[in-house]
């Protein structure tokens, strides 16, 4: 099971990652949180997750959305959507990416044309929440969890198992998003130009961003790209480009032996104690406490599992 940690975003907040192969566009993520965030992005792979640990929060068009433990949600292309988990105990929320043509195959199929079009092209649903106590949703979450299932097994035959129990999934969507769908009230055109600017924000991140650098990505003027971020994203360009640059700059930490001035310029802080400042108040530590906590954190977990093996 891969982690969304590693996931690449580009410019137009658009993950540019492969997810599967070219054959088989199916993958597994684990995703864990602990009073940590991912940053807002959009994929053409349709999602469907659920809160296998604590209560995983989904930020969506500006609304939040808390899925409790037990409960998951599915998340259609084109959406701009970031989960997070924000609390001192780690959440957990396993989720599957695919291409919608894994299950239809070709466009001109009966399948894409009578079924999935309307869903996938029209977009209707943004999203959908599930709650495991309506037994269709109930019955969606199991299908998720036995695909997830076979596909870490990876038993002779797995791909047309998961495909059989994809095919499930969508099929309950498209039998019940009516009576649950959440209406698209955002204007289009407007979030094709947040796509365009968020994803020139992920590709420049560690350099200097201008307000008019990003606008121009889109197209559009200053006032334009500050209305689009505060309507559908609930926070200023600036205060987006901040949030990416100390997510990467978590990841460094963690991931990494590059020194704190070196992940500081990675991500776009030049100056090192502005870093440090900026570190703290996001995170409540500064650099240099943060990868010695999570260093700490990392030989106890391997400890604990020496222990139990």
């Amino acid at each position: 099971m891969e982690s969304m940690e590693k996931a690449q975003i580009d410019s137009n907040q658009r993950e540019y990652m492969k997810h599967g192969t070219q054959g088989f566009p199916f993958a597994v993520y684990e995703d864990r949180y602990c009073n940590s965030a991912y940053p807002v992005h959009w994929h053409d792979e349709l999602e469907i997750g659920y809160a296998a640990k604590g209560n995983v929060t989904v930020e969506i068009n500006r609304h939040t959305y808390v899925l409790e433990e037990g409960n998951g949600i599915f998340i259609n292309t084109g959406t701009l959507h970031g989960p997070s988990g924000w609390g001192d105990t780690e959440v957990i929320f396993p989720n599957v990416l695919f291409q919608a043509s894994l299950v239809y195959g070709s466009i001109e199929s009966t399948l894409y044309e009578k079924y999935l079009s309307r869903l996938l092209t029209g977009m209707e649903n943004s999203f959908l929440l599930l709650d495991r106590r309506v037994e269709w949703q109930g019955r969606l979450l199991s299908y998720l969890k036995e695909s997830i299932a076979v596909a870490q097994e990876g038993a002779w035959g797995y791909e047309f198992r998961v495909r059989e129990l994809l095919a499930r999934m969508l099929l309950l969507v498209l039998e019940n998003s009516a009576a649950v769908s959440v209406p698209r009230t955002e204007d289009k055109k407007s979030i094709v130009r947040l796509r365009c600017m968020v994803d020139y924000i992920k590709a420049h991140y560690a350099q200097e961003l201008r307000l008019d650098d990003i606008a121009a990505a889109a197209s559009v003027g200053k006032r334009e790209c500050l209305r689009c971020f505060h309507t559908f994203m609930g926070k200023s360009p600036k205060q987006y480009v901040t949030e990416l640059r100390i997510y990467n700059a978590r990841r460094l930490l963690e991931d990494t032996m590059l020194s704190i001035r070196e992940v500081g310029e990675l991500c776009g802080f030049l100056d090192a104690s502005y870093f440090s400042k900026v570190f703290r108040e996001y995170c409540g530590l500064s650099p240099r406490e943060y990868k010695k906590r999570r260093e700490a954190n990392a030989v106890r977990w391997e400890i604990t599992q020496g222990l139990s093996e």
